[in-house]
Formats: C-alpha cells, structure tokens, sequence
C-alpha cells in the first residue's frame, strides 16, 4: 500500500470523513483527495499533522508491510514523494521502534554529557577569568 492507500485505511478506520480530515488539516478537501489518490506530495509536517489526528504512529503509515520499510525521500522542498517509493526488506515496524527508542536513550545520554561538558567549560573559563 502507498501513503495514500494508507491515508484512506486509517483515516476510514478512525471513522473520520476526508472533508473532516480536510477541515482538520487546514486543507481544502479536494487538496486531501489528492493526497489519498497519490496526486500531489505530502510534507513531513503535514504527516506529523495526519498521524496526531489519527492516532496512529508515524511508521504505521510509510511502512508496507511487517517486513519492508518505506525509504522516504523529499524533494527540495521538504515534500515526501509519493510515487516510485523505494522499498528494502530491512525490519519489521516493532523492529524499528525497538531500535528508535535505543537511538532516544542514546541521544539523551549524549545530551547530558554535553551539558556535563558545558559546565566544566564555564568554569574553566570563569576559573581563566578570575586568573586575569
């Protein structure tokens, strides 16, 4: 299934109308149509904007299957392509969170250390300061 095709399972699933989701979107309904139908490309924030609404996880919607993943691609302007996506066999979407949600605890524990480390540069420089 394409991001359209998905667009249309989830959004009909929630029990939602595409003039609602429109609406919600800040969208005319012809401009979500053709996002479903695969005519015009979708931004990265208009799909944070969908899968809020929907409730779904963002990897719900640009996965294919439980074993292919949806490389996204975006244009110059931050638009993901919706045609021509290029699939990998790579992991199943439970596989990907597991591995996204390593990537955040590792970003956080980087992200102290540079707190840590911006500390002692303070104080080295107050400490170089007060020297002078």
């Amino acid at each position: 299934m394409d991001i359209g095709h998905k667009l249309r399972h989830f959004r009909t699933k929630k029990g939602i109308s595409q003039e609602t989701l429109a609406h919600l979107l800040g969208v005319e309904r012809n401009s979500y149509i053709k996002m479903e139908n695969g005519k015009t490309n979708v931004s990265w924030e208009r799909l944070e904007q969908i899968v809020k609404i929907l409730e779904v996880d963002i990897w719900e919607l640009l996965s294919y299957d439980e074993k292919q993943v949806v490389y996204v691609h975006t244009n110059n302007h931050g638009h993901i392509t919706n045609n021509g996506a290029v699939t990998q066999n790579i992991a199943s979407s439970t596989e990907l969170a597991e591995k996204c949600k390593e990537l955040e605890i590792k970003v956080a524990v980087l992200e102290e250390r540079l707190c840590g480390k911006e500390k002692e540069i303070a104080l080295l420089n107050e400490l170089l300061n007060s020297k002078r």
